[in-house]
């Protein structure tokens, strides 16, 4: 055992000494470029880059107050960026720095800034050529344009931010739109306040080690160096949006410092943190949200409408959604997510129109009024980002849901659209997790939605001409069919059916477009749609050759990446099948079929099947492409390509009949 912790001891102070080494030879120096840097004319690890960060060191230093003087701290920056390209200059070559004047809260010190061209020549920023500008009440900044730009210049910029916001701290970013050679960050904290640090990056990297405090994460050639007080990020890729994520914030390599507690002169220590538990009293307590529901004033007049809609002996589940329905058809969503009332109820529901929060806690507050087991629960959604269930930080959520105790289910409820029914959150709302505003039920959730199925059913036939005539029922139900009752609300002719299939094969007919269980309570959604494309069926010789789908939500693999760098994260689990039936013409016979094939995801993740068969004087074909899991990690990435490669394949299959001899 000791002989373990010796090691484990010598590997953590080799990482220790590698990441002093490390900073040694990436310290910079004002104005002293490489060469190598100096005559660069594309970024090897990235060509198509436009700029590149080669280096942006930060350290932070937080100091104790003395006197009359208040804690605070230090950011000394020092960064250096390599323009590309000339469509680079108006990001890069302009710069503004923003500070927080009220209070004399912080301060911008020791600013300098200079042009470096590929020759070895420098322009300095001067002091005259820096403006200082009152943004609002709360905000200033100082801007600058960094002169004689060409392609191939260097900017770097170096200054001091001064700020008494020690409780949080601004946070480091490693990860830009550009790549960044080198990011490096540092902490030394000689205050009387303790922080957590709250480090994003580096959890979804294929290879991680960890020796004693110190953490390296890889993922080819970027390396995260992780420890107390310093991390380094070498070789980051440029931040660009990929399909199917959350929201990019989620995937940035970034730090931030949240204060946990801090210690008098005396010694005594003061928690800056509180519980959950107490920041759920908190907010049950607050004029803005917990008063608006508990306190009847807040909705009173909301109460005395509600009654007209309800009977005397209804069932918990009715009067959940009578009222529920009730709040969705009566108020309209300004598009405003908080979790927060402006005013009062009454005042929303004389408005009708309110928030986010506005709206469900007054679906919430009428719900309690009427004995049901209802709370709420804060979430952040898909665009706002990720949270962390360890930290009770309230601005990390934006948004919230109710919830409704059923027996031992909780139903959840999101009366922001009136297309919305139970147990289906808006599309955003769908991040993964919850938490339970309730002293009773305090707890963190997870917000699960059932399965989206979409299937699409096919009846084809070949006449003499060879063109195919057929009739498709597409059925929707949860999501999909949202925007399905959307697209046809727009175009109750429903010809966007014609520009869906038209991409699939060429100078399609559309003919009537029936729409079935239009229902506003109802979750499903039906099109029949009939259609005629002529030449369908290609001849050649004796042979005829039919490709018989018609329609597919995906008309290419999403995934078109060699690699992905970010999780995937699918808001919803869904399933998609196509069955066809095609009728065998006359005179002729089978003489292929696609083959049949399956490939499954790992764990049970997920699944792709396709059969084809005769029967009966029909051809038919079912096709299902199933995801069960909603989030996979970059190195699922491959099996999932495939699934979707295995769709894409066999849907363009032809089947090919032959003319029976006439002999």
């Amino acid at each position: 055992m000791r002989a373990q912790l010796q090691k484990l001891t010598l590997i953590g102070l080799f990482l220790l000494f590698n990441f002093l080494i490390l900073g040694q030879n990436h310290e910079m120096t004002w104005g002293m470029i490489p060469r190598s840097d100096l005559v660069m004319t594309t970024y090897p690890a990235d060509s198509s880059a436009e700029a590149v960060v080669l280096a942006d060191e930060g350290q932070i230093r937080i100091v104790a107050a003395t006197g009359s003087q208040r804690t605070k701290y230090y950011l000394d920056r020092h960064r250096r960026i390599k323009l590309l390209k000339r469509q680079s200059f108006d990001n890069y070559g302009q710069v503004k720095l923003f500070f927080v004047h009220s209070d004399d809260r912080e301060r911008i010190e020791e600013l300098k800034a200079q042009t470096i061209l590929p020759n070895g020549r420098k322009y300095e920023v001067s002091k005259k050529d820096i403006f200082k500008t009152k943004e609002n009440e709360f905000l200033s900044s100082l801007s600058f344009a960094l002169p004689n730009l060409e392609e191939g210049a260097i900017v770097e910029i170096e200054y001091q931010l001064i700020s008494t916001d020690v409780i949080e701290p601004r946070p480091w970013f490693f990860q830009e739109g550009i790549p960044v050679r080198y990011s490096q960050f540092s902490i030394k904290n000689e205050s009387r306040v303790s922080y957590v640090t709250l480090f994003n990056g580096g959890d979804y990297y294929p290879d991680k080690e960890t020796a004693g405090k110190i953490t390296t994460y890889r993922n080819g050639e970027t390396r995260i160096v992780y420890g107390p007080e310093f991390i380094v990020m070498e070789n980051a890729p440029a931040l660009e949006k990929e399909e199917f994520i959350t929201t990019l914030e989620d995937y940035r390599a970034k730090v931030r410092l949240q204060g946990e507690s801090y210690y008098t002169q005396d010694g005594q220590r003061h928690q800056l943190f509180t519980t959950w538990e107490k920041s759920a009293k908190s907010l049950l307590d607050h004029p803005q949200f917990g008063h608006q529901f508990r306190k009847k004033r807040n909705f009173k007049k909301v109460l005395e409408e509600l009654e007209g809609f309800l009977n005397q002996g209804m069932s918990q589940e009715m009067m959940m959604k009578t009222i529920f329905s009730f709040v969705n058809r009566q108020l309209t969503f300004n598009g405003k997510k908080s979790f927060w009332v402006q005013d009062n109820l009454n005042k929303v529901f004389t408005q009708k129109q309110g928030n986010a929060g506005e709206i469900n806690l007054m679906c919430l507050a009428l719900l309690k009024a009427h004995g049901l087991d209802a709370f709420p629960i804060l979430t952040s959604t898909r665009d706002h980002g990720k949270m962390y269930r360890h930290y009770p930080l309230i601005d990390q959520f934006n948004y919230v849901l109710v919830g409704v105790k059923m027996g031992e289910k909780i139903v959840l409820l999101d009366a922001t659209d009136p297309l919305l029914t139970v147990n289906m959150p808006s599309l955003n709302a769908l991040n993964k997790l919850g938490w339970v505003v309730d002293l009773e039920h305090l707890s963190w959730i997870d917000i699960k939605v059932p399965m989206c199925r979409d299937i699409y059913g096919s009846e084809l036939s070949i006449d003499e001409e060879g063109n195919v005539v057929g009739k498709m029922r597409a059925i929707f139900n949860s999501y999909t069919s949202l925007s399905e009752r959307r697209h046809y609300a727009a175009d109750t002719s429903g010809s966007y059916w014609k520009d869906r299939m038209d991409e699939f094969t060429s100078d399609l007919r559309l003919g009537s477009v029936k729409v079935e269980d239009f229902g506003e309570a109802s979750s499903k959604f039906m099109n029949e749609m009939l259609f005629h494309a002529p030449n369908g069926a290609m001849a050649s010789g004796d042979f005829l050759y039919i490709s018989p789908i018609y329609y597919s939500n995906y008309k290419e693999n999403p995934f078109q990446l060699e690699q992905r760098d970010y999780p995937i994260d699918f808001p919803y689990p869904f399933e998609e099948r196509y069955v066809v039936s095609l009728v065998i013409p006359e005179g002729y016979a089978v003489e292929e079929l696609p083959a049949s094939s399956s490939f499954e995801l790992p764990n049970k993740a997920g699944k792709f099947e396709y059969k084809a068969s005769k029967v009966t004087g029909k051809i038919q074909i079912m096709l299902t492409v199933l995801l069960y899991q909603t989030t996979f990690e970059p190195d699922q990435y491959e099996n999932l390509k495939t699934l979707f490669d295995q769709l894409i394949s066999k849907r363009s299959e032809q089947i090919v009949l032959k003319k029976i001899s006439d002999k």
